[in-house]
């Protein structure tokens, strides 16, 4: 927050310090006129004594009488200063000082005149007191008529004898030109600012009479633009929180600030404070100056309206060739200019509009796009591309990019290419993935998944190539996503629009400059000496060989199969493959990362198949890396490889070898995700195996599944556990036309008549309310009592971090029967628990356990009525004649 009020702080820098234009006063002293100058101790002396005109050459000082002024009209130009022949001096005069000593007269009141104000002295002066006054050379004097005696005056210069010359007071002028220009700048920083000031007393109302000298000039700074509503309010800190909040507004009169405006303060909170950001309670101001520019009166009160408004006025306003007439008549909170309403939409769309998260919708994005289109304004657009649009929750790349597309269709790439260049170096410092990804589908270089339609313009490949070096020449833009985990997807996209700048791009015709007027081989040539070579990306350690450059390299190949893929890269990741065979440290880091473990499997799997390297031994090498997760991943491969031949011998022969395992439970990787989340319970990891194993077989051998289910089927065991987590699954997750379904079911009936019945447990954990927990006293007591009653409840979450005071007292002191435990999770709540033997406890657990074998049991019957349904309907396509069964058919 600092940060951002940095400008506003120096813009405040230049405000002058408090002063006035004249100094008026009397010395209570009678005559002859006592002068004291700083630095000496007694007044000055008349005539000057020796001494003192020695003090007074040591303090550098110069006191020059300019004339005597003897006066019984009233005439004020006999103030004026007399010429004077040094040069020096007269450069350096910027003022006057008038001195009238006692003298018998009536009327002849001075009045000093300056910028609108006006200060009067010599008005009924008494005679024991010496009058003077001191203002600028450019200060307006007029003076009464004496009526009668006569006005004496002594008039002197005032000049400068070091440092600068201020030929008149200091004005607001520059301090109010920097506050506008942070106003009108069309790059939002900061919105809500604030200004602590000190309140004398809390009974004191806050009012714009009350502020200091220097609190009044920077309000009269902020009114002078124009640009700002500016109000006085009482701030308070949230419990817990750290931001100061307006309690209410007191808005300036001259801001005309609308109703509306004034409410929705009420509550808002201060983004940055002048000077003194707010830390916690203790050093937040209690009240403050708070402002903000005009524009973001819709920040305040409803975004959703300012699009609304917006569309409404281009969409009403549009002419016949598409561009939008500006009407001012309208406003939205009183600001009518059309610029200045895009302006304020903007910061909804900018990561560094925190305060903007809760009021994101993905309707804005859409309704922004319209609006900038009906504009046809480059500016609005450039500015909105290079400086706010990013990809956040709400607004995901996939929205963005038909977005930016339709910009750059709407205006050409030219006019937009600098706003282009300073999107992805925005990007690329905060999310380079979503950088290289529109950069590439803007080209056409996802065939897959395009983000948008090619950008097809004249010359389009001079902005890739110059979005292509930007990106690289960002710093730490491969640190950016800061974990191996997103790095291979940076290195992906850059392998692929490498490709594109480097081979692509020199051989198209019409997408270079350079192509119109040299031959085609001569604009790589160029590109070389523009261009700066790109870095190449090492990887030191194996595991980062696999998992960044693998699966880059594999995942680019099949987007751009045309990529030349270097032999000795692919043999130092095959090379890895085999240092990590018994690095067993390895294996356990990838547990926590196993679907890019897995994408690094399918890599070396397509690059060494694609290179022709694949053989039994590479083959071992990935079977003691991966286990018995290879059988999903050789699934994925198979439909991307020209020559699946030697892959599937291989895979057929693993299957046959470690068949009979498959129902080991030590055999299973725990790292092996399971198909859902609402698996992970009841499941077995073999049940999640056997699938991958009769899918890879689908592919491969369909006519061997029967045999492979039945040896399966031979090695599991027998009992409740086996059949509910691994047959049953199964079954559950298959098809039933597969060759197996029958076997499996059947299998699965005859298992379940074999079992014992399941045990009877009689949960018994109701105990008594405590006497004084009234049920009708609130609906957390009503929700407790309820809980002491129930005999199969032995513990419930209470979501309430505000509880009863009574149920808190009740249930505290109960603490011999029932236990309470906070949530670490703040506006979690509690947990209540009933205490008894571990006894019930165990048979708690095993009443779930028991829960779940019923609704598999269930599971059974059903598939028993599903199997004798099928039977019956081939037993009837069995007994009906040859025709029937052909017409069925």
């Amino acid at each position: 927050m600092k940060a951002s009020t940095a400008a506003y702080e120096a813009a405040y820098n230049l405000l002058p310090e408090p002063t006035v234009f004249a100094a008026i006063g009397a010395l209570p002293h009678a005559a002859p006129i006592l002068l004291t100058l700083a630095g000496m101790d007694e007044p000055l002396s008349w005539p000057l004594g020796a001494a003192q005109a020695q003090q007074i050459a040591a303090l550098n000082a110069e006191m020059v009488l300019s004339h005597l002024v003897v006066d019984d009209v009233g005439d004020a130009e006999s103030f004026r200063l007399r010429p004077t022949a040094d040069e020096v001096v007269r450069a350096t005069t910027f003022g006057v000082a008038i001195v009238l000593p006692p003298s018998m007269h009536q009327g002849g009141a001075l009045t000093l005149t300056h910028s609108g104000q006006s200060q009067t002295f010599d008005d009924e002066t008494p005679l024991v007191e010496t009058a003077f006054a001191a203002t600028y050379l450019s200060t307006t004097i007029t003076s009464e008529a004496i009526t009668s005696g006569r006005r004496v005056a002594l008039v002197y210069r005032l000049y400068c004898v070091d440092g600068p010359v201020h030929l008149a007071p200091p004005t607001l002028e520059a301090a109010t030109a920097a506050f506008k220009a942070l106003a009108q700048s069309p790059i939002e920083g900061i919105q809500r600012l604030g200004k602590g000031i000190l309140s004398t007393s809390s009974h004191d109302a806050l009012s714009f009479e009350s502020l200091g000298m220097k609190d009044k000039m920077f309000v009269d700074a902020l009114l002078a633009t124009g640009c700002f509503d500016v109000s006085l309010a009482p701030l308070y800190v949230e419990p817990q929180g750290r931001d100061c909040h307006v309690k209410n507004l007191r808005p300036h009169p001259a801001c005309n600030m609308p109703h509306a405006v004034a409410r929705h303060w009420r509550g808002q909170s201060i983004q940055g404070f002048l000077f003194q950001p707010p830390r916690n309670s203790s050093e937040s101001p209690s009240s403050a100056i708070v402002f903000a520019p005009k524009r973001y009166r819709a920040s305040i009160v409803d975004v959703g309206g300012l699009f609304a408004f917006l569309e409404k006025r281009l969409g009403t306003q549009l002419h016949e060739d598409g561009d939008a007439s500006h009407n001012e008549d309208d406003a939205y909170l009183g600001v009518a200019d059309t610029r200045e309403l895009v302006l304020a939409a903007m910061p909804v769309f900018g990561i560094r509009s925190a305060s903007h998260v809760r009021t994101m919708q993905t309707s804005h994005l859409e309704s922004m796009t319209r609006i900038l289109v009906a504009l046809n304004d480059v500016e609005l657009s450039r500015l909105f591309l290079s400086d706010y649009i990013m990809v956040q929750h709400r607004y995901p790349l996939l929205e963005i990019a038909p977005f930016v597309y339709r910009l750059l269709t709407k205006h050409g790439w030219e006019p937009l290419s600098a706003a282009m260049l300073g999107l992805v170096q925005r990007w690329a410092t905060e999310n380079a993935i979503a950088a290289l990804q529109l950069v590439t589908s803007l080209a056409g270089l996802e065939p897959f998944k395009p983000l948008c339609p090619p950008l097809q313009q004249p010359f389009e490949a001079e902005l890739f190539k110059r979005c292509y070096h930007a990106l690289l020449a960002t710093p730490n833009v491969w640190a950016a996503p800061r974990r191996y985990e997103r790095s291979h997807i940076v290195l992906e996209e850059v392998l692929v629009l490498e490709h594109y700048v480097q081979v692509t791009a020199p051989q198209l015709q019409e997408a270079n400059y350079m192509s119109q007027r040299l031959p085609l081989p001569f604009v790589a040539v160029i590109d070389a000496y523009l261009f700066e070579p790109s870095a190449v990306l090492q990887f030191a350690l194996p595991d980062q060989l696999l998992r960044v450059y693998a699966v880059a390299l594999a995942s680019a190949m099949r987007r751009q199969p045309s990529l030349p893929l270097a032999v000795d890269i692919v043999d130092g990741i095959l090379e890895a493959v085999r240092t990590l065979r018994s690095a067993n440290t390895y294996r356990i880091y990838f547990h926590a990362c196993y679907v890019l473990y897995r994408d690094a499997a399918a890599a070396v799997l397509f690059l060494a198949s694609h290179t022709r390297r694949l053989d039994a031994a590479l083959f071992d090498a990935c079977v003691a890396v991966w286990g018995l997760a290879l059988f999903r991943t050789i699934a994925s491969v198979q439909p991307h490889l020209a020559d699946t031949t030697l892959l599937g011998q291989l895979a057929l022969a693993y299957i046959d070898a470690v068949l009979e395992t498959l129902a080991v439970e030590t055999a299973w990787p725990e790292w092996l995700p399971r198909p859902t989340e609402e698996d992970k319970d009841w499941v077995q990891m073999g049940a999640v195996i056997f699938l991958d194993v009769l899918h890879l077989l689908e592919q491969l051998a369909p006519a061997k599944m029967v045999t492979v289910a039945t040896m399966w089927l031979q090695a599991l065991p027998t009992t409740r556990n086996a059949l509910h987590g691994h047959l049953l699954p199964v079954l559950a997750r298959l098809d039933e036309g597969s060759p197996v379904y029958r076997l499996l079911a059947t299998a699965a009936i005859a298992r379940s008549t074999h079992l014992p019945p399941l045990p009877v447990v009689a949960p018994a954990f109701a105990i008594a309310p405590p006497e004084d927990l009234n049920p009708d006293h609130c609906q957390q007591c009503n929700h407790v009592h309820a809980f002491y009653s129930q005999a199969d409840t032995l513990a419930i979450s209470c979501g309430w971090d505000d509880r009863c005071s009574t149920l808190a007292r009740i249930v505290s002191e109960d603490d011999a029967r029932v236990s309470v435990r906070r949530y670490r999770v703040i506006y979690e709540g509690f947990s209540i628990e009933k205490l008894g033997p571990n006894a019930e406890w165990r048979a708690y657990l095993e009443q779930g356990r028991i829960a779940a074998h019923v609704a598999a049991a269930a599971a059974v019957e059903a598939l028993k009525g599903q199997m004798s349904g099928k039977h019956n309907h081939d037993q009837e396509n069995d007994d009906a004649p040859l025709v029937k069964r052909v017409r069925r058919a």
